[in-house]
């Protein structure tokens, strides 16, 4: 019976850990985002309609995108936290190499992983 609370709780931490993104690449094997949903050192590299700075996670972005019924894609920066909304996706935008991002299509993100009841922001 030790072994299986044990088996569990090691479960439920890796599942926390991924949700709280401490390491994508701990999260492969239970990533709730479609496959090849985020793009590492990536990101659009056409001008975003708008940025947010010091974004606390990635998921903070991807809430912000979903808000804005134009933001098709996002990119997260990963030390400054800046949360940049853009209009192209990564098959219609110009796609950059920067390590220091992480780059998504909204369309990846389940609406259920978010909070309905979250404050909507001015278009």
């Amino acid at each position: 019976m030790e072994v299986k609370n044990g088996f569990i709780l090691m479960f439920l931490i890796v599942i926390l850990f991924c949700l709280f993104e401490v390491t994508m690449s701990l999260c492969t094997g239970v990533n709730f985002i479609t496959s090849g949903g985020v793009r590492n050192g990536e990101k659009v590299a056409d001008e975003p309609f708008v940025t947010y700075n010091n974004m606390s996670t990635m998921y903070s972005c991807a809430e912000l995108c979903m808000m804005f019924p134009r933001c098709s894609s996002f990119n997260y920066n990963t030390l400054s936290g800046d949360c940049e909304l853009n209009q192209n996706d990564t098959s219609t935008g110009t796609i950059a190499t920067d390590a220091d991002y992480k780059l998504s299509d909204v369309s990846f993100w389940p609406l259920t992983i978010f909070k309905k009841e979250s404050v909507a922001i001015a278009h």
